[in-house]
């Protein structure tokens, strides 16, 4: 009988644990969301691969320049997600200099240490761009390398096609030599 007492309440505390587990399973994956990069447009900031962590919209109050963020954009591959940052926002003035890679805005050249490469190629728009209302204008860290802000296809991104803000890597991609544990940490 003893036995069988102490069974009972093992199995319940087993399935407490399995509810707890569950709930708070899910509690996580409203708040956040795993995400891996696909291609090179981010590079050196993330790499083909990289597993990161992305805290959803309704979690965040604003967006603003330099936050590194997923979009979802219809007019992209019918809605595949792209990971950018934003580097202006709605009311700001972008225009880029493709003698000299700058990008500017509002008049000022940004520093840019994140950037793989200048900014030499302007894309297909005419500048300088105003940012639209509820918008944000959008670059991949590798220049040469990223369909973005710059060309039609993405254009500038509204702020109902943002799905929300990358906050953490998880986890570096494999391949090319760059599986580096150190890189493990908050995103900037």
């Amino acid at each position: 009988m003893e036995n069988e007492n102490k069974s009972k309440k093992g199995k319940k505390s087993e399935l407490y644990f399995y509810i707890i587990l569950g709930a708070t399973l899910v509690l996580f994956f409203s708040l956040f969301l795993p995400v891996r990069v696909q291609g090179e447009s981010m590079e050196n900031t993330l790499l083909n691969g990289d597993l990161l962590l992305m805290k959803r919209n309704w979690l965040v109050s604003e967006y603003v320049q330099d936050d590194i963020v997923v979009a979802a954009k219809d007019s992209f591959h019918n809605g595949e997600c792209i990971i950018k940052r934003i580097i202006a926002v709605e009311g700001q003035i972008v225009d880029i200099d493709n003698e000299t890679g700058l990008v500017y805005v509002d008049g000022i050249a940004l520093d840019e240490p994140y950037a793989l490469t200048p900014t030499y190629e302007k894309g297909e728009l005419g500048f300088p761009i105003t940012v639209a209302e509820n918008c944000y204008f959008v670059l991949g860290d590798n220049r040469e390398e990223s369909l973005d802000s710059r060309y039609s296809q993405i254009g500038q991104v509204h702020k109902d096609e943002i799905q929300g803000k990358i906050i953490w890597l998880i986890a570096p991609g494999i391949g090319d030599d760059r599986f580096d544990f150190k890189r493990i940490g908050t995103v900037n």
